[in-house]
């Protein structure tokens, strides 16, 4: 497979929502998704590749993290909860329990957190979604997520809607997968990230 080169997107849409056709060609930008999806549909574009362009090209030095499945609840499942640092700006908060599933697109948490890491949810995006848990209104921030001494900057939701039992947060596929090979290694009860 080819790789795809979006250093031209890169350059000039730092910062931005993209809407791209043939992998390279952007047909809508703004800060807002929404804005860029609206824009797309008008241009007659129903799926569009949407893409969030980074403010800096930082290096991403992978590291491999092996990480244990573990029980939390009632339940006899294991399932692959692993500890994540939340950070924003300054604000580091402690490691808690976030659920790794590659089902979810968005890494998802308790609006709560939002108070300990000096989010004001009020002046950022507002999203609707909707899953096997029913629907949740949510914020887009831009934080970056730890994995030990690993962070990765990501848009997250945070939604008060949202309040899983025993855990504070989904770790879902958009920045989180991106950045990272996800290896669920059920067999062995651990998650793999590298």
């Amino acid at each position: 497979m080819k790789a795809i080169d979006l250093r031209h997107v890169y350059k000039k849409y730092k910062g931005l929502w993209v809407a791209l056709i043939n992998d390279t060609e952007v047909i809508s930008a703004d800060k807002s998704v929404r804005k860029v999806v609206v824009q797309a549909k008008k241009k007659g574009y129903e799926n569009p590749l949407l893409f969030k362009v980074p403010n800096n090209n930082l290096p991403f030095v992978r590291s491999k993290h092996t990480l244990p499945y573990r029980f939390i609840d009632d339940t006899k499942f294991l399932r692959p909860y692993i500890p994540v640092t939340l950070r924003h700006q300054t604000r580091v908060m402690q490691p808690m329990l976030a659920l790794v599933d590659s089902g979810a697109d968005f890494c998802l948490f308790d609006g709560e957190l939002s108070y300990l890491l000096d989010l004001d949810l009020t002046k950022l995006e507002k999203i609707n979604l909707s899953g096997v848990a029913g629907m949740a209104t949510g914020h887009i921030a831009h934080i970056e997520i730890g994995i030990n001494d690993t962070f990765i900057p990501v848009p997250a939701v945070f939604s008060f809607d949202f309040s899983p039992k025993g855990f504070g947060g989904i770790i879902g596929q958009v920045g989180f997968f991106d950045r990272l090979i996800v290896e669920f290694d059920r067999a062995h009860k651990q998650v793999v990230l590298k």
